[in-house]
Order: structure tokens, then C-alpha cells, then sequence
């Protein structure tokens, strides 16, 4: 049973992703801010009868050193698509199982994105989707994977959205095959019109990309915590946490960490955080 079934159906995504406490808001957790993102993207799906799929159903995986058999007993982004979209099918996909969850309209594969023969089981659904958000576990070899392998399987302009490039889990990173950063390969196939071949991207997927890929759009961490705390302002609602920063508190950052690490906190804000990819 979806929680929040009484929640009003003009709500906007954003008021309905605070409410349901998933981090794509502007008040639970890191308040990433994602949800204004969509908002806009999505107001005209949202009476469309489609196919929406998200890989990384809820907080606390193996990136975060959690473990892949834990018990998961809901999902905040799941309740929120299927409340936001009530005709649409939503399809999930996690390296834990959340096949007991009882959702209407709910299609579950449980895979692991170390493995493009696991991804791929997606495919064997018979779906194609219109809508495919990666916000699984970070790893630029999982994201690398997973857009290369699903990619083919999204409508004609439809959108692939890969959330928290910012931010990758240091033992995955260390254990995975080495791929560059995905917000760093996707930028340089915006500046060339080129994809690099990587560990988690064949030749043959790469030119499918450059052939297929109609446009990348990218979202700094910077230009979404901003719009949050504007948008938090707006609703008179508490502001996001306090991790958010800017250039006016280096000289105090320097004072507590250090020229250097206060730097590179500040520089942080302006890494590449939430991307869309528009299928032709």
C-alpha cells in the first residue's frame, strides 16, 4: 500500500517529494533539489499513460556500505512517481530486493549494474520507456554501464537522467574497472560530439550514443541548491541543510580547514551534480 494516498493530486513534484521524504526534494536529507528539475520536464506526462524506470529504489546500498541483502521496507521516489503519474507504469531495478513491496502499477528486476549481462535483463522485459532515471549507486563504471546498455531501450526522445554525478563511492571507485568520471565524459562528448570507448562502453555503444544521443543537459550542484533554497523561500519553508555554501564563507572555511580544503569544499558546489540525455 502506497503511503500518502490522500495526498492532494494537484500537488506540484516538488510538494509531493517532500512529503513523501525522498532526497529529490528540498528538505529530507541532502535535499537535492532534483525534483524542481522535473517539474518542468515532467508536467506533460503527467496524465500520459507511459513507462518510467528507475535503477536505485532507496537510500542505504552497498556504496554506502550497506548491505545488499538488507530488509528495504519502502520507497520514497517508487510511492512518488506512482502517486505523481497515476497512469503511468513505473519499473525499478536495485542491487537489494524490493520485489515484496506492494505497489500498484509496479514492476520490479532486481539487478546488479557491476554486471551489463544483469542490466540487461531490463531489456528482456519487452519495454520500451520513455523515462529512465540512474540513481543507483554512483559508481562512474555502474553509470557508464547502465547508459550504454539501456540507452537502445528508451522511446524516440525520450530521457535518460543520471542523478549525483558530484559524488562517488571511494571503495567502488577503487575496486571497479577504471573509467573517467561520468560528468567528465559526458562533457567532452558535448565539446566534440565524440563518446569515448570505456571499460563499461564498447565501441559498437559508443557510436550508437554519438548516432542516438539528441542533446545533454547538465545541472551543477551549485544552480540546484540554489533554486531549492529560492524555492524553500517561496513556501516559507525550512531552508536546506546547512551543507550548502558559497563563495562569501571562504575567508571562515579557511579559518577552520585550511586554505586548500576550503577550496576544494567551494569548488564542490560547482561540479556537474544531475544530467539529462534526450534519445532522438
Amino acid at each position: 500500500m502506497i503511503q500518502g494516498n490522500d495526498m492532494p493530486a494537484t500537488l506540484s513534484l516538488t510538494e509531493m517529494a517532500n512529503q513523501f521524504k525522498t532526497d529529490k526534494g528540498t528538505q529530507t536529507k541532502e535535499a537535492h533539489g532534483y525534483s524542481l528539475v522535473y517539474d518542468l520536464l515532467f508536467s506533460g506526462y503527467r496524465e500520459n499513460n507511459f513507462n518510467l524506470l528507475e535503477i536505485g529504489l532507496a537510500i542505504g546500498g552497498p556504496e554506502l556500505g550497506g548491505d545488499a541483502d538488507r530488509e528495504v521496507v519502502r520507497s520514497p521516489s517508487v510511492e512518488l512517481w506512482i502517486k505523481y503519474f497515476p497512469k503511468a507504469r513505473i519499473f525499478g531495478a536495485d542491487i537489494s530486493d524490493f520485489s515484496k513491496l506492494n505497489y500498484d502499477r509496479f514492476t520490479f528486476t532486481q539487478i546488479d549494474c557491476s554486471s551489463p549481462e544483469e542490466v540487461r535483463k531490463l531489456l528482456d522485459l519487452g519495454v520500451k520507456f520513455d523515462v529512465i532515471i540512474d540513481d543507483a549507486s554512483h559508481a562512474s563504471y555502474h553509470q557508464q554501464v547502465t547508459l550504454a546498455n539501456l540507452f537502445p531501450a528508451l522511446n524516440p526522445g525520450g530521457l535518460f537522467i543520471i542523478e549525483d554525478l558530484h559524488w562517488q563511492p571511494e571503495a567502488y571507485e577503487k575496486t571497479l574497472p577504471p573509467v573517467p568520471k561520468t560528468s567528465k565524459w559526458l562533457s567532452n562528448f558535448m565539446a566534440t560530439g565524440k563518446v569515448e570507448e570505456t571499460a563499461g562502453v564498447t565501441t559498437d555503444q559508443a557510436q550508437y550514443l554519438i548516432s542516438n544521443i539528441l542533446s545533454v543537459t547538465q545541472y551543477t550542484k551549485n544552480e540546484l541548491d540554489k533554486s531549492a533554497q529560492l524555492y524553500n523561500c517561496l513556501q516559507k519553508i525550512p531552508s536546506i541543510p546547512s551543507h550548502q555554501i558559497n563563495w562569501c564563507l571562504l575567508p571562515m572555511l579557511a579559518r577552520q580547514k585550511g586554505i586548500k580544503n576550503a577550496l576544494r569544499a567551494i569548488l564542490k558546489q560547482y561540479r556537474v551534480k544531475l544530467v539529462v540525455i534526450q534519445h532522438t
